[in-house]
């Protein structure tokens, strides 16, 4: 007899990130990866985006970082007042 399980487990989407990383020797490309949406900032992407430009920051190898993204469109007008607003961690100095 099978027993279902399945109340017992909390099943969760995998989420596709939504800022790819790429080490091209000195460069680190950061690829904004929502196209369905033009790749217009949420907290989720503005949260990996940070991440990722402190690891960069962090890394004595990289000389510098190049953002670009897929599909048709870059980003929307106000990139950076969503990724410094105050509810979100800000960039290391």
């Amino acid at each position: 007899m099978f027993t279902d399980y399945s109340d017992n487990y909390l099943f969760l989407p995998i989420m596709e990130s939504t800022v790819l990383q790429e080490i091209k020797g000195q460069v680190v490309q950061l690829t904004l990866n929502r196209p369905e949406k033009f790749n217009s900032f949420n907290r989720v992407m503005s949260l990996q985006l940070q991440d990722e430009l402190k690891k960069a920051a962090n890394n004595s190898d990289i000389r510098a970082i190049l953002i670009t993204g897929t599909g048709k469109a870059f980003v929307q007008v106000k990139i950076y007042q969503k990724l410094l607003t105050p509810t979100v961690r800000a960039l290391p100095q």
